[in-house]
């Protein structure tokens, strides 16, 4: 180290938050190549992790990412589910997956493919650690900032 130059507190937090920024970014990168395995599915599956989080999403992003649903299922899928239950949420939006998609007997079917499929996702984004670091809390943490790191760049 350069003996000319003090480090002050201010340097520290700077290197701090771009280190966090590019973890986070690199972890995000990881995500959405984790997300192209899915890709015949991949819009089914962000909203319904959307639905299971909480997450919302407004009408104009249902009708680019689904352009063949009826505004009528539309509405459906972008209605508001909170504090509803998860069985209560997948069972009234199953209806409209079923006219599009392969048929799921029931809300339930379609509750535990998305249960699966976090699961999946959860095992494929550890791989890239020595150590596991994800689990359904974190997951859902990163796939928040995966959202509004989507939802930034399609406002811009």
């Amino acid at each position: 180290m350069n003996e000319d130059v003090e480090l002050t507190e201010a340097h520290i937090v700077v290197q701090e938050d771009e280190l966090s920024q590019s973890v986070i970014e690199t972890e995000l990168h990881r995500l959405e190549t984790v997300l192209k395995l899915y890709f015949r599915k991949k819009y089914k599956l962000e909203l319904c992790l959307k639905l299971k989080y909480g997450i919302g999403f407004n009408l104009n992003e249902l009708k680019v990412k689904f352009p063949q649903y009826s505004l009528e299922d539309l509405q459906i899928l972008s209605a508001d589910f909170k504090e509803k239950r998860m069985n209560d949420i997948f069972g009234k939006v199953i209806q409209v997956f079923n006219k599009y998609d392969r048929k799921m007997k029931n809300g339930d079917s379609l509750r535990k493919w998305v249960n699966r499929k976090e699961e999946e996702i959860i095992e494929k984004m550890n791989i890239f650690h020595k150590h596991p670091i994800y689990h359904k809390k974190s997951l859902r943490m990163l796939f928040q900032v995966y959202f509004d790191q989507i939802m930034y760049s399609d406002n811009n």
